[in-house]
């Protein structure tokens, strides 16, 4: 299932970016990442006398990759806002709710006596 959604999420990563030229740079790294880490993953699982420094080496392009997955996501939060959590009122920093609170004149010790 990991492996179906990651292969998704790249496909649809190098749709958006062949028709937005901002995401060329980060996708192409991204990819660079990607290939450079399961290469170190196949040769460390492949060496029989272990080499130095390449786990570490994995995870640094394993960090890498993952961060430029947030230009595809804030690309896509361009894309449909309405679908982003603070728009619909249940973001995990609860901004979302504290936004429509504010808009409505509720603050949470307020909201806290309306409930009791």
């Amino acid at each position: 299932v990991s492996a179906g959604n990651a292969m998704a999420m790249e496909s649809k990563f190098l749709q958006r970016s062949l028709r937005d030229p901002d995401l060329r740079g980060a996708q192409k790294l991204h990819s660079a990442a990607c290939m450079a880490g399961m290469a170190l993953f196949a040769l460390e699982d492949a060496s029989i006398p272990h080499v130095p420094l390449v786990h570490a080496t994995w995870h640094c392009l394993s960090a890498l990759g993952t961060a430029m997955v947030n230009h595809v996501l804030a690309d896509a939060e361009q894309l449909h806002p309405e679908l982003t959590l603070d728009a619909l009122g249940d973001g995990g920093n609860g901004r979302g709710r504290q936004r429509q609170q504010q808009q409505e004149g509720v603050d949470g010790w307020q909201q806290r006596d309306q409930q009791q």
